[in-house]
């Protein structure tokens, strides 16, 4: 079996960034709206530049970025947006939401069944969720665990 493009999204924390990483991620989405319960704010990703490497930075919105966020986008060099599953490709200056900046859609793995399935489909591309830490360097991975048992890739 091959193994899928992993990306991870709602990332809040270093302990799951990390985690992504070291799994080999393909992207890690951030939310960059500042509204969001996991808005992860600029100190944070100042913090995160340091330590992640190797996995492509995704602004994770929920609509087109309005001109705050983009340059935000600007100055951490994102080059990938998520909107509901959907990857684009980001230009700056340009609309993200059309139909040529459309990469890809990611499967969605929310429960178990949801693992199930992409595991029997073979699903290339598959994004993972993130919770928030109970405590700082305590976040919670267990959910992501027999995903990856599965792929025997842990």
């Amino acid at each position: 079996m091959s193994l899928p493009n992993i990306y991870f999204t709602q990332i809040s924390n270093l302990s799951e960034a990390r985690f992504a990483t070291s799994v080999m991620a393909e992207g890690i989405a951030f939310c960059l709206e500042t509204e969001h319960p996991d808005h992860v704010d600029n100190l944070a990703l100042n913090g995160f530049k340091d330590w992640l490497v190797g996995s492509d930075w995704i602004a994770a919105l929920s609509k087109e970025p309005n001109e705050y966020i983009r340059e935000i986008m600007d100055h951490f060099g994102f080059k990938l947006v998520l909107i509901n599953s959907q990857l684009y490709k980001y230009t700056s200056g340009e609309l993200v939401m059309k139909d040529d900046n459309k990469l890809k859609t990611l499967y969605a793995l929310n429960t178990k069944e949801d693992f199930e399935k992409a595991l029997a489909n073979q699903a290339s591309d598959v994004l993972l969720f993130g919770t928030k830490e109970e405590e700082v360097g305590m976040a919670n991975m267990d959910r992501w665990l027999d995903y990856f048992e599965a792929l025997e890739i842990l």
